[in-house]
């Protein structure tokens, strides 16, 4: 797993998404996870105790999104092939918003196909606290081919 970059340079970059429940419906529609944890606070709850005051957003919704955001911002014409193992540490929940730092970790050229490694850790704020979703960065791996 690649280490987080001791300094910003022009391969690393952030952005951000708002779990909201429209976001989970869409995700639960398109994968046909419909599970109550996702959609009941009290259900939540249940599963995840009384910190859990909100449908929880499902993991790899969070995956997801890292993904769609890193393929819109490489080169036109990088598909995805790969995402890595997780190991979730905590639990986001609906309307809070993921935080995703990003950096290339690894790229290799083999004949005209680019393999690029992106490395990314996310986080979100609760109650005043940053608290990472992963208990490692989480790595996403593209390719392209180049003329």
């Amino acid at each position: 797993m690649a280490a987080a970059p001791n300094n910003k340079s022009n391969s690393s970059f952030s952005f951000s998404v708002a779990m909201t429940s429209e976001r989970i419906n869409s995700f639960a529609k398109a994968t046909g996870d419909f599970n109550q944890v996702h959609f009941d606070a009290d259900a939540a709850r249940a599963l995840f105790g009384s910190a859990c005051t909100a449908p929880v957003v499902p993991g790899m919704l969070v995956i997801s999104c890292a993904a769609t955001g890193i393929v819109e911002r490489l080169k036109d014409g990088t598909m995805l092939r790969e995402v890595g193992a997780w190991k979730p540490k905590n639990f986001v929940m609906q309307d809070e918003i993921v935080e995703y730092e990003a950096w290339e970790a690894d790229r290799s050229v083999r004949g005209r196909q680019v393999f690029i490694e992106i490395a990314t850790r996310m986080f979100f704020t609760r109650n005043g606290n940053r608290m990472e979703f992963s208990k490692d960065p989480i790595s996403v791996w593209f390719y392209r081919t180049e003329d």
